[in-house]
């Protein structure tokens, strides 16, 4: 019997979240790479912790351009992680 690989914990922060639900206009921003969270189960994927603020582990900024054009926007706003569970 096969056992089922869970890679997010409950303990581990989630890879997606709202950043901003007021807005208003008809658009919804999506930020890929917005964050760096690495589910415990993948130890890490060997990168010391200096790594982690790096652009290996997430897109630098990313998260900062989308939130001032949602709220130029007035949209509703997404992000996601680096890692995609």
């Amino acid at each position: 019997m096969q056992q089922d690989l869970l890679l997010l914990g409950p303990d581990d922060p989630s890879q997606v979240s709202i950043v901003y639900l007021g807005g208003l206009a008809p658009v919804l921003l999506i930020c890929y790479h917005a964050s760096n969270p690495i589910p415990a189960a993948l130890d890490g994927l060997g990168l010391v912790e200096r790594e982690l603020h790096r652009h290996v582990a997430f897109e630098l900024g990313a998260a900062e351009v989308t939130q001032l054009l949602g709220t130029m926007l007035d949209a509703l706003i997404g992000e996601t992680a680096d890692i995609q569970i």
